[in-house]
């Protein structure tokens, strides 16, 4: 089974769905009327800062700033925080207590360069720490893709 992507102008929207009705091999699964809402991303987020917490994958409070910095840098669409104290926020809005300080986190900002997942570190780590970094990033980016592709396809069953 493949699965495809498509834009689809607004305007257009309804007759595409129209002609999908008479192609009986052709599911729709979601759009993205049903998995872009603040809500899902929430969701979405909270469920993959539980699994990298779950299995161990903060080993320092910076280690959060990598999140928030990826995903600045468009790692997870749909979500952009201001500064360090915003990401501080949304994650105790989202029921998470013990989290890193405000100043932790600027600190681990101000060490990071470029845009992920091409980062220069200041501290200058070895290559397994810079791998250890990035591997943050790639892990919480696969949490939350699977935690939204399972809340989409929870509408879709639930969609007559």
């Amino acid at each position: 089974m493949k699965e495809i992507v498509l834009k689809i102008e607004d305007n257009a929207f309804g007759d595409f769905l129209g002609m999908l009705r008479h192609c009986p091999f052709i599911e729709v699964v979601s759009t993205s009327q049903d998995i872009d809402s603040k809500d899902i991303l929430d969701q979405c987020f909270h469920a993959a800062i539980s699994e990298l917490h779950e299995d161990g994958v903060f080993r320092t409070k910076g280690d959060y700033g990598y999140i928030m910095l990826a995903v600045n840098d468009e790692a997870v669409k749909g979500l952009f925080f201001y500064s360090p104290l915003d990401y501080r926020s949304y994650l105790k809005e989202l029921g998470f207590d013990d989290l890193p300080g405000q100043s932790t986190l600027y600190d681990t900002c101000k060490k990071v360069g470029g845009r992920y997942p091409k980062w220069d570190f200041s501290d200058r780590p070895d290559n397994k720490e810079r791998l250890r970094r990035n591997n943050i990033v790639v892990r919480f980016v696969s949490a939350f893709n699977r935690a939204k592709r399972r809340l989409s396809e929870d509408i879709s069953e639930k969609q007559p």
